[in-house]
């Protein structure tokens, strides 16, 4: 591990200023963390995307790992994106991640230029270039550079690394904007996307982090943690099954594989 990190400095000291694509997730953390100690504090720009894709948790967690983890001099853009008038996106085909990451990195850039900064990395790491990831294929074409990968790093590895340097959302479990919980060819629309996010919050107060929400034609399907399983019994199911329908998911399915 020390050898991998070692290798990540090295990489990301081959430039004088790094633009992080930021998300608040444990890859752009320790990407971030490692770029301020690489290169300082005040050469480095983390740019953070707020749009409606993103739960008002998410948005929350991102402010919080920052204010606990980085200096308070960290330099910090937050960009408003409109996703939701984007034809090719919200049609929700295959390329639905690849046409989202085209726009939003080619938004992260041109901010990161303004301040002179001409270099954006996102957390991409081992494990993700051994998946059929179309918003790779923008990463690609935009010249976005991914150090952790370069540096040999599979998930594990960063969340290795992300606590040993006290980082604290070392532990948390992935996550993705809201748009990847709906079926493909399904088109994405703000009312479906709240109705997911106040369905996982309900869910994520009752104690189970991480849980994910999805519609689907005749069902909405609720994953978990596996180690979270055996808690969700019957008056937990009941307090679900209420909510759910109240807010207009009727059928409800409990995936057994767990995330």
């Amino acid at each position: 591990m020390e050898n991998a990190y070692n290798d990540l400095l090295n990489i990301l000291k081959r430039h004088k200023k790094i633009g992080v694509a930021f998300s608040g997730g444990v890859d752009s953390t320790l990407l971030l963390h490692a770029a301020q100690e690489a290169v300082g504090v005040a050469n480095v720009i983390a740019v953070f995307c707020l749009s409606t894709l993103l739960s008002s948790r998410q948005k929350m967690n991102c402010r919080n790992v920052l204010s606990v983890n980085f200096p308070h001099d960290t330099r910090y853009i937050e960009l408003e994106l409109f996703p939701l008038k984007w034809r090719e996106f919200t049609e929700n085909s295959k390329l639905r991640c690849y046409y989202c990451k085209k726009k939003i990195f080619s938004s992260c850039i041109n901010a990161l230029v303004e301040h002179e900064c001409f270099v954006l990395m996102d957390g991409s790491h081992v494990d993700d270039l051994e998946k059929d990831r179309p918003g790779l294929r923008a990463v690609q074409e935009l010249g976005v550079e991914t150090p952790l990968a370069k540096a040999g790093f599979t998930k594990i590895d960063i969340r290795s690394a992300a606590r040993l340097s006290a980082l604290v959302n070392h532990g948390l479990p992935s996550n993705s904007c809201l748009a990847t919980r709906i079926q493909e060819n399904c088109k994405i629309e703000e009312k479906l996307l709240r109705k997911i996010e106040a369905a996982e919050n309900f869910i994520e107060k009752l104690g189970f982090i991480g849980c994910r929400v999805k519609p689907r034609d005749f069902s909405t399907v609720v994953e978990l943690q596996v180690d979270d399983l055996k808690r969700f019994d019957g008056p937990i199911r009941d307090k679900c099954k209420k909510f759910f329908y109240k807010i207009g998911f009727e059928s409800k399915v409990l995936s057994l594989c767990g995330r």
